[in-house]
């Protein structure tokens, strides 16, 4: 059992305290703007970037989710995963292979084959406005944040490929000249220890300033392994950034940055079930299979963003980006087997992957306001990517000759829009973004599994893309607090091939084409009782053109074009404050979907499937944060929060299988701390899944004796103490 900080983590606890004690100076500044903030009364402004230019949450014409920093460690949300429980009709689930990965949807779509390496995802992701395309790692554990923004709906135009759906768009805290930083130390259950730390300061006084951060986090075993002895689930995550801002006057503005961040823990487990659909281990979460399952993920990203304002109001911006990726995994696909003979637990599938990826994008844009009634962005876009993988696998004790797979991706694309307030309180806004894109791949697989002289077929081919993504949208700011809109735009997610087959050549050759969104959307946003209630609804409607989904076919997961669908619904965010200090919220979410049209022989159609895989009909979210002062000089204030996530039923393969059927799903989660007076000393006391409610969150199918589904985690119960200067 693992008791004692890592080495990693002295590090880390030891740099924060020194940051804590290098600038004096910055406490005055920072006791001052905290006094501000709690005299503040009323729901604050939300900032948000989604329509690629700074703007009120509440005059924005898209459906945005917003989170601050400050406002994550209140929600106990410590990583992407953790985020969807406080986002209407947002899917984000640990996938199958790797513990970094992602599987993600939003409104109807997504990508569950996240570890693999060559499918896109439907969602896309970014950090510090650079496009993430492997969802390896995109498991992010949230440090040195500023805000998050989730978008729900298309965003082809200001976007690009693969934001079908939706993105997720990180926003790092950025060296600005001032000096801050803070530290937290955390400690918990199942040797849970975490540790963070941020400082930025100039230094070089109106012409350089740096941040730098770091993170560490462990989480021990948590469920039993008796093939292998004792218990397993542990994971391990550390991180650092250095960033750079050039902070003199003048029109010119530069930041870059370099992240580091590395995982590594035991991975996914498959838990087996038997044809009944009961744990082949007997008891909850039991992880049969002698394959000792294993995650490891790293990443190094670069970005760099250049800006030039120009003396008629002109703003030329360049975001250039590199992400180098190394993603490696291990697990029983199976979960395991059951000797019919001696009883005794074997391996079923092991597979294991090796993938590494090398991404370069570059953006440039040129806004500006033409006479104060009309806003606009054109810009062009360029992504180039190359990834290798190589699959080693062993089904049954056969071991399978190495698949190794190698391709490289060109995207091109033009865009633009504008916004003219044609009107006092009406505005249009016209865009559109022309996409050409290539994928070309080639690849050696074992041309079968169980040939007595297996050898190596060559396959490979070219594909490639084009799309135009328009959006249309005009909105009526009704009166100061209400703002009503409506748009209709569409989106595109890229083909590819079945790359992640299993010595399965002429599958691999069957290619999948890409799929399309026409999305049509309804809003309101609006603020009441002196902005103590906001309330942002819409309605949207999602017709998907060849959606995607992902089956089994024998050992291999393929991707197919299972047809034509609709999903379509309500959703609602409501935040009130009814007195100073405590701040009530709810969200939620109805969701109808159904497949117009199922293209013959895939998994959907044969299973004449009423229903999209990940669906949930229903989603919601409701809680509070509540403060209060304890009076005398010194004594602080006390603070509690508590939020309670549900979602409905829903199945993960288009097939609607029986071991696929995930049931109703409850978690709650509560906080209770104080803080100082200034507010720079905190401490608190949290849990994670404070019912250890137990669940699975996916299930596979790959035949008789070999269903398996994956489990999330138990209660974490954890003490954190912060500082900020």
């Amino acid at each position: 059992m693992r008791t004692a900080l890592s080495f990693k983590g002295l590090l880390l606890t030891g740099a924060g305290l020194a940051i804590l004690t290098a600038s004096p100076s910055a406490y005055a500044q920072n006791a001052s703007a905290a006094q501000d903030e709690a005299a503040t009364d009323g729901l604050q402004v939300i900032t948000v970037t989604a329509q690629r230019r700074s703007e009120n949450l509440q005059s924005t014409p898209v459906a945005v989710t917003a989170f601050t920093g400050d406002s994550l460690k209140t929600m106990q949300v410590s990583s992407v995963l953790d985020m969807a429980q406080h986002v209407p009709n947002v899917s984000f689930t640990s996938a199958l292979a790797s513990s970094s990965s992602v599987a993600a949807f939003i409104r109807g779509a997504g990508q569950a084959n996240a570890g693999f390496a060559f499918t896109d995802s439907a969602v896309g992701f970014y950090v510090d406005d650079v496009y993430h395309a492997r969802l390896s790692g995109t498991n992010l554990l949230f440090n040195d944040i500023d805000r998050i923004e989730v978008l729900r709906g298309p965003q082809g135009t200001l976007y690009g490929r693969n934001n079908l759906t939706g993105a997720v768009k990180v926003v790092r805290k950025q060296a600005d000249g001032t000096t801050f930083g803070s530290a937290e130390g955390s400690y918990g259950s199942r040797d849970y220890n975490d540790q963070k730390a941020t400082f930025s300061t100039a230094i070089a006084p109106d012409k350089l300033a740096v941040i730098v951060s770091g993170f560490h986090q462990y989480k021990g075993d948590y469920y039993d392994a008796p093939a292998i002895g004792g218990k397993r689930g542990k994971d391990e995550q550390y991180g650092a950034r250095v960033g750079l801002a050039w902070i003199g006057d003048g029109p010119f503005s530069a930041k870059a940055n370099v992240s580091y961040t590395h995982e590594k823990g035991d991975g996914a487990a498959q838990i087996n079930f038997t044809e009944g659909l009961k744990e082949t281990g007997g008891a909850f979460g039991t992880y049969i299979s002698p394959i000792p399952s294993s995650s490891f993920n790293e990443q190094i990203n670069a970005d760099l963003t250049l800006g030039y304002d120009f003396d008629n109001g002109l703003k030329l911006k360049a975001i250039t980006g590199y992400i180098r990726g190394d993603d490696r995994f291990r697990f029983d696909v199976y979960g395991g087997q059951v000797n019919a003979t001696t009883g005794a637990y074997t391996a079923g599938f092991d597979r294991r992957s090796d993938m590494i990826n090398h991404q370069f994008s570059q953006e440039l844009q040129l806004s500006g306001d033409v006479g104060g009634n009309v806003q606009f962005i054109l810009g062009g876009y360029y992504f180039h990517e190359t990834i290798r993988q190589v699959f080693n696998d062993n089904v049954l004790g056969y071991q399978v000759l190495p698949d190794t797979i190698h391709q490289v991706t060109n995207s091109y694309a033009g865009f633009g829009q504008a916004t003219w307030r044609f009107a006092p309180r009406f505005s249009l806004t016209l865009g559109g973004r022309y996409t050409r894109e290539t994928k070309d791949i080639d690849a050696t697989l074992s041309n079968g599994l169980f040939l007595p002289s297996q050898t190596l077929t060559a396959v490979g081919g070219h594909l490639s893309f084009t799309n135009f993504s328009p959006k249309g949208e005009i909105d009526f700011q009704a009166t100061r607090d209400i703002f009503i809109y409506a748009s209709i735009s569409r989106g595109f997610q890229s083909g590819g091939f079945n790359a992640s087959v299993v010595a399965n050549p002429t599958l691999f050759n069957t290619p999948y084409g890409a799929e399309t969104v026409t999305a049509y959307e309804a809003g309101m946003k609006s603020e009441f009782f002196d902005h103590h209630l906001r309330v942002n609804a819409d309605w949207f409607v999602n017709r998907f053109g060849e959606i995607q989904t992902n089956t089994y076919i024998g050992t291999s997961v393929v991707t197919q074009n299972a047809g034509t669908a609709l999903v379509h619904g309500p959703e609602l965010e409501v935040t009130a404050e009814p007195v100073h200090g405590l701040t009530l919220f709810g969200n939620g979410s109805l969701t109808l979907d159904k497949y117009l049209k199922l293209n013959a022989n895939t998994a959907a159609a044969r299973a004449n499937a009423d229903a999209l895989p990940r669906v949930s009909k229903w989603q919601y979210n409701i809680g509070f944060n509540a403060r209060h002062s304890l009076g005398g000089e010194g004594m602080g204030t006390l603070h509690a929060s508590s939020s309670l996530a549900y979602r409905s039923s829903y199945n993960v393969d288009p097939g609607l299988v029986a071991i696929s059927q995930m049931p109703a799903q409850t978690l709650l989660n509560a906080a209770v701390g104080w803080t100082s007076d200034n507010g720079k000393l905190d401490v608190t006391l949290s849990a994670d899944n404070l019912t250890n409610n137990r669940f699975y969150v996916t299930g596979s199918n790959y035949g008789v004796n070999r269903k398996s589904r994956l489990q999330n985690e138990p209660r974490l119960v954890k003490i954190a103490v912060s500082y900020k200067l």
